[in-house]
């Protein structure tokens, strides 16, 4: 090949490979990345070194041409530099953070993890105050390795004085089932109910259902499970909605009917020392957009919300010890401004007051795309969720990110905010929590 055309070959191989490296900058600490990071990061400092070892070469074209290519040759490791560097100030913060400051707002943040390491410290300090176990934590184990482990959790937390762990899963049934196995994975409420011959045996089976999965969990060391949905089924039905799919998984369509099995299914699974948590309000049963990947709208009238989506989770209606989890869809009728899971208008005045809900109020996790994407992410979601009136922050699919929420909680959030969660996170804890 001649010379001019190795030239050229080189400057476009140099270029293309400083811009990946640049664009990947700006990415590689996003939840998006969190299954692949480690990939992406050892692929990314081979390139970025094979560019570096270029630098001296292509300067030594004695040109100006040559330089500037050596220059754009160190463009993208440079960024990938400033990322990492970048990266680390969530950690640096929580780091940094005083050991009572940081136990404070810790009991606020429910953690995901990929290996038990990961959460160590964060127990012993008590930056957290519970954690989410799921699949990648569950495969290939036995129930008794699982068992063990969870309990291995709260041995440490309590060896710190730290209270008990709330240790959530999505245990709801069929593809939402994190547990399974080695638990039995569940059966859909709706399908379970479907052949009911009265309404009285549609709530003791659901009732049966709820101890059975309550047991399995309680087995193992769960103590707050985030079911059952009690979103309605409206029809909806998006072919490019691929996580959510709430239509496939709603009790039914009828208002009494899904609070009356949710409230049946929570006092079954309360019997067997497992709280239960309503979701997802204020209702995805209308939303055709997946909020993992996108925001979404919720556009129906606060009267037809109050007279529908809302019913299984006023206090007439709803299990005394159930939880509530607030989703991040826009409820424009509401807080047209916020999603629901960052919004005071959803969670204080309309849950806590109009609807009366006293108990525990945990978010949709942080990491999906309506959160993250929006401006300062998971640190600002995380504050804005606790002055809102919410108690705990789910942060579970990309456990990285809990540096992100802690940091939000110990710049923007003052102790005397969060009195009011205390008590209800110590209400939970006095009939759920256990070592």
């Amino acid at each position: 090949m001649p010379q001019g055309m190795q030239r050229v070959a080189m400057a476009a191989l140099v270029i293309a490979a400083s811009a990946s490296l640049a664009a990947l900058s700006a990415w590689i600490y996003t939840p998006w990345l969190a299954a692949v990071r480690s990939v992406a990061q050892l692929v990314a400092t081979v390139i970025a070194a094979g560019l570096l070892l270029c630098v001296p070469l292509l300067g030594r074209w004695r040109s100006g041409f040559g330089l500037a290519l050596a220059a754009v040759a160190a463009v993208g490791p440079g960024m990938l530099a400033l990322a990492a560097w970048r990266g680390q100030d969530h950690r640096a913060t929580v780091a940094a953070a005083s050991a009572t400051r940081l136990a404070i707002v810790g009991r606020h943040v429910i953690s995901g993890y990929r290996e038990p390491a990961d959460v160590q410290d964060l127990i012993r300090r008590g930056a957290v105050g519970g954690l989410f176990v799921t699949a990648r934590n569950a495969r290939h184990k036995s129930r008794a390795a699982l068992a063990a482990e969870i309990a291995g959790f709260q041995k440490l937390a309590s060896e710190h004085s730290r209270p008990p762990l709330i240790i959530t899963t999505d245990q709801e049934g069929g593809f939402v089932s994190r547990l399974s196995p080695p638990l039995e994975r569940p059966t859909l409420l709706v399908t379970l109910i479907k052949d009911a011959a009265s309404a009285d045996d549609r709530l003791r089976i659901a009732r049966a259902e709820g101890a059975r999965v309550g047991a399995d969990l309680a087995a193992v060391g769960v103590n707050l499970n985030l079911a059952p949905l009690a979103d309605l089924d409206f029809g909806i039905r998006n072919p490019a909605d691929r996580m959510s799919r709430i239509g496939e998984r709603a009790i039914g369509r009828d208002p009494q009917t899904v609070a009356d099995v949710a409230k049946a299914y929570c006092d079954g699974m309360a019997a067997q020392g497992v709280g239960c948590t309503l979701k997802h309000f204020p209702g995805l049963g209308r939303v055709a957009d997946d909020t993992h990947v996108t925001s979404a709208r919720l556009a129906t009238p606060r009267a037809d919300l109050a007279a529908t989506d809302w019913p299984p989770y006023r206090r007439e209606n709803r299990s005394a010890s159930a939880a509530v989890m607030i989703g991040h869809v826009v409820a424009t009728s509401i807080d047209a401004a916020a999603p629901a899971s960052v919004s005071r208008r959803v969670i204080t005045d309309t849950l806590r007051g109009e609807l009366g809900h006293d108990g525990l109020v945990i978010t949709d996790d942080l990491c999906m795309a309506a959160i993250s994407d929006r401006r300062d992410g998971i640190a600002a979601g995380a504050a804005d969720t606790i002055r809102a009136g919410g108690d705990l922050v789910l942060v579970s699919y990309d456990p990285l990110q809990v540096y992100a929420a802690l940091a939000g909680l110990l710049a923007n959030v003052g102790d005397t905010e969060l009195v009011a969660s205390r008590r209800r996170l110590d209400v939970f804890l006095l009939r759920f929590g256990r070592r």
